[in-house]
């Protein structure tokens, strides 16, 4: 109260005397503080909305690219689960072939380990039975298979005949009558895989078992091409249900799939609003979800994840927030000041106007200062500078704004840092694939002419590869009479994939320099690449070694495309040759060796799947028969084997323009000249 009083009693002493220019110094002060409050207050308005906005797109856009990522590696692993059922359910079909070709056995009796349905009488079908019946011992040998766990993998054959046979020990046939076991030929998947590769079934209840259950069909011939059933192999509802609620996470909140009607076959864990899905080929956002949809490449079912974006939102509100919090504080701070000020400046007007006006100026000059520092370095970290860091050490409530400037900063910056990591991740994986690409084309032979002093025969070779990988070639002289040509593709893609091809090509060389049959070769090169095959990946080759004086060729053909045969003034056509299995499918399977007479003239065109499952933008497919009429073509025209190949090479890229290729294009083209 006494400096009250002083001050006041001051005041009025020296008030006539220094008003006038007090007023004059306070009124100018005051409005150079105020314009430049306004000035920062718009330009931190302006900041704090483009900031808000930059960040919440960059979150979002960051979210987005998680859910493709989540999206595309999820829908992979469910369409490899489909796709290898198919081939274990393909292997038993193959199999029965096989068994058909053998005959029948007189010498065996009915048993209790096979199913009759109506119609059936085991004098109507122990001939049958007796030739098939070893195909339960091919169905427990199947990976995967386990009888005691039939809702993971059920595999099973219906035939014509009424017969069914499966892996168990016969349980589900005991006490049955002849023609009493349900008729499973009046099931949609066999009605519906005759004259078809293969046939999914979208969830069902079976008649047999009871269950809901998917299940893929596929249908088996005899020797002369007679369709004489179907082999199946079934997944229940349930066990794809709990093999999908552990998989969900705190990324993924639900996971739907749908046949390819569009009829919902598995929800898990409930999804409320089916029917108000918005489902697009990228990443859609509905409500406080984004939606992911993939059509699975196995049998067409669509695949959808859905997952929460609130997180995203809060931490736009709460970087906006903050900025907005922040320039509150720099607004009050700056009011705060001005109100110091002129407190100051009436206070010195007291003592002397001219006391005033230094005092004043000196103020104004020590407030403004920082605040103007603050204002620069905002606007520079604006501009995207995330480098700059703002010094300002004044001790009081502008310091404190400087540094949680300096934090929010640091934060922006290690985001765009996680950014950049994200993408010399994904470039790393692109060198992988470039170096296992460099490692496939430097292991094949690819200098023409290979031979140049040998007249017997002509050769040329060529490969277009892809991303995947796998595929392969070789060619080389056994010794001065024998010629060997290899032709291959490992399923999958990727180093793996590179890798497994090029083990597979140098087991196989090794084989032939010790002189082995192409049987034997396929055999042991089998049996050495299941033993050590982690990633179930499996190798389809072509085997043929050519006597160069006789002209006899002796091949295998193991789960590979058929080649093109070109007999001397004759069109191409198919080289026929009993069905084998792919290499590294299991060990101690057989391999059937053939043989093809070659004269003067003929030859033969040796290629791997990418080249008759070549798509244009439309869908169409570049068939072995159109394959066929081009080659027929092609060499009425064209004499040497380079302008061949690379003529069928071109047509396969105008054909794909606009598609893109998936897969690896080899060819090997042979003429024999005697």
């Amino acid at each position: 109260m006494r400096e009250k009083s002083i001050r006041q009693r001051l005041l009025r002493t020296i008030l006539g005397v220094a008003f006038s220019l007090a007023f004059v110094i306070g009124a100018v002060s005051a409005s150079q503080m105020y314009g430049q409050r306004r000035s920062i207050n718009d330009f931190n308005q302006k900041a704090v909305e483009r900031l808000s906005s930059e960040v919440d797109d960059r979150l979002q856009e960051m979210n987005r690219q998680v859910a493709r990522d989540i999206s595309a590696s999820f829908s992979e692993r469910i369409n490899q689960n489909f796709r290898e059922m198919r081939e274990n359910v393909e292997a038993v079909a193959n199999m029965l072939g096989v068994l058909y070709s053998y005959g029948p056995d007189p010498s065996v009796q009915p048993d209790q380990m096979a199913g009759l349905m109506p119609g059936a009488t085991w004098d109507g079908v122990l001939g049958e039975f007796s030739a098939i019946r070893d195909i339960r011992d091919v169905i427990r040998a199947i990976p995967g298979y386990d009888p005691e766990n039939l809702d993971a993998l059920d595999l099973y054959i219906a035939t014509e005949s009424g017969i069914c046979l499966d892996g168990t020990d016969g349980a589900a046939f005991a006490g049955l009558p002849e023609g009493g076991y349900p008729d499973l030929r009046q099931s949609l998947w066999y009605r519906s895989v005759k004259g078809k590769p293969y046939y999914w079934a979208s969830i069902f209840t079976g008649s047999a078992t009871g269950k809901e259950k998917i299940t893929c069909a596929v249908p088996f011939y005899d020797s002369s091409g007679r369709f004489k059933g179907a082999a199946a192999g079934d997944i229940t509802k349930n066990h794809i249900q709990d093999t999908v609620l552990q998989v969900i996470n705190a990324q993924i909140d639900y996971i739907l799939l749908f046949n390819e009607t569009g009829e919902l076959m598995l929800n898990p864990n409930g999804y409320p609003d089916v029917s108000g899905l918005e489902m697009t080929d990228d990443v859609a956002v509905q409500g406080d979800y984004m939606i992911t949809s993939t059509v699975l490449e196995e049998n067409g079912w669509r695949l959808c994840l859905i997952f929460q974006q609130e997180a995203v939102r809060d931490a736009s509100r709460f970087v906006a927030a903050s900025i907005e919090e922040n320039g509150r504080e720099v607004s009050g701070l700056m009011s705060d000041s001005i109100r110091r000020s002129l407190l100051l400046f009436m206070g010195i007007s007291l003592i002397a106007a001219v006391c005033a006006t230094v005092v004043g100026n000196g103020v104004s000059h020590t407030l403004v200062r920082p605040i103007r520092k603050l204002m620069e370095e905002v606007r520079a970290i604006g501009s995207g500078r995330l480098d700059r860091r703002i010094e300002i050490h004044t001790g009081d409530e502008i310091g404190e704004l400087a540094d949680s400037f300096n934090d929010m900063t640091a934060e922006l910056r290690e985001y765009m840092e996680n950014v950049q990591r994200m993408t010399a991740e994904r470039e790393r994986m692109a060198a992988e694939f470039d170096i296992a690409r460099e490692i496939q084309m430097n292991l094949l032979p690819r200098h023409f002419p290979a031979f140049p002093d040998r007249r017997e025969f002509d050769l040329y070779a060529d490969i277009r590869v892809s991303g995947k990988g796998g595929s392969f070639y070789d060619f080389f002289l056994i010794d001065q009479r024998r010629l060997c040509l290899v032709v291959g593709e490992a399923s999958g893609s990727g180093i793996p994939t590179t890798m497994m091809g090029v083990i597979a090509m140098t087991h196989i060389k090794n084989y032939a320099k010790l002189g082995y049959s192409p049987s034997r070769i396929l055999a042991e090169t089998n049996n050495r690449l299941a033993g050590q095959n982690r990633g179930a990946l499996t190798v389809s080759v072509f085997l043929g070694i050519l006597n160069l004086r006789t002209g006899l060729m002796e091949y295998v053909n193991g789960g590979h495309e058929e080649p093109f045969w070109k007999a001397s003034g004759q069109d191409f056509m198919p080289l026929k040759s009993r069905p084998c299995f792919a290499l590294a499918s299991m060990e101690n399977v057989p391999y059937w060796q053939q043989e093809l007479q070659l004269v003067q003239g003929d030859m033969l065109f040796l290629y791997t799947g990418g080249v008759v499952r070549a798509e244009d933008i439309k869908g169409n497919v570049y068939t072995e028969t159109y394959l066929k009429q081009y080659l027929d073509e092609l060499v009425k025209r064209e004499i040497s084997l380079k302008g061949i190949v690379d003529g069928l090479q071109n047509d396969l890229e105008r054909f794909s323009e606009g598609r893109g290729q998936e897969l690896d294009r080899t060819m090997v083209l042979v003429r024999y000249f005697g």
